[in-house]
């Protein structure tokens, strides 16, 4: 009996790993302030589908992916990566990568929305999704390493650009932020934020109409060498 249990057990945790459990390489390290160039051979062609090749048998262990080529310069290659299938809410769907002149590439733990060249740095904004949130990520090329400039997680308690639950006291209108960069040197999200609480009151489950409707528009400038949130954005912390 005992035999038998110990094999059933085994069972389970064998059909437990088959059915999806995610899995990342624990040697490649992109979620720190600085990110370092991939072990890739540097005689490697890069296209969509040796990328996702790569990823899948080095970092991204068993995934399927999507993977888009987003934006080509003069000598960078910007690709979209996304996870394909059911994930659990907690594990990451969306990544970036970049080559550089085919020689270093790079994965970061961002979606790509922006390309940013400001006197010859060269920078890479992206959407960083945690749970229900989305924050907002700057990476800046510094030799052979990406540094990561800004974290609107790091703004006082956090800057939100984009929230996706409808069941508590605050919902975004859109659900992410619409992204502006028409001025170079500043970057905007704008929305509405609705109110659907009284002060030290949790939301009614009948509560389907706001209390109130606020603009919401933040600003990030950058000084010359990093970029910063700007106060006189209209943004309730929360």
């Amino acid at each position: 009996m005992k035999i038998k249990t110990i094999i059933l057990v085994s069972l389970t945790m064998l059909s437990c790993t088959n059915s999806g459990k995610f899995e990342q390489s624990e040697t490649i390290d992109i979620y720190g302030d600085t990110v370092v160039r991939l072990p890739i051979d540097s005689n490697m062609k890069l296209d969509t589908s040796t990328i996702a090749k790569w990823l899948i048998d080095n970092y991204l262990l068993g995934r399927k992916l999507h993977v888009d080529l987003a934006k080509t310069l003069k000598d960078m290659s910007i690709f979209k990566i996304r996870v394909k299938g059911e994930v659990a809410t907690s594990v990451r769907r969306d990544y970036t990568f970049i080559t550089i002149r085919n020689k270093n590439s790079y994965l970061l733990p961002v979606e790509f929305n922006q390309f940013i060249n400001i006197n010859d740095k060269m920078m890479f904004g992206g959407i960083y999704n945690y749970r229900e949130f989305d924050y907002y990520f700057i990476y800046e090329i510094i030799g052979e390493k990406l540094k990561r400039t800004f974290d609107s997680r790091k703004v006082k308690t956090g800057v939100k650009i984009g929230y996706y639950r409808d069941d508590e006291c605050v919902e975004y209108y859109p659900k992410r932020l619409v992204f502006d960069n028409e001025k170079k040197t500043s970057i905007f999200f704008r929305g509405i934020v609705k109110n659907f609480c009284r002060k030290g009151q949790d939301r009614m489950i009948q509560q389907k109409q706001p209390l109130t409707k606020e603009e919401i528009s933040i600003r990030i400038d950058y000084n010359g060498e990093f970029w910063v949130y700007n106060d006189s954005s209209k943004y309730k912390f929360w």
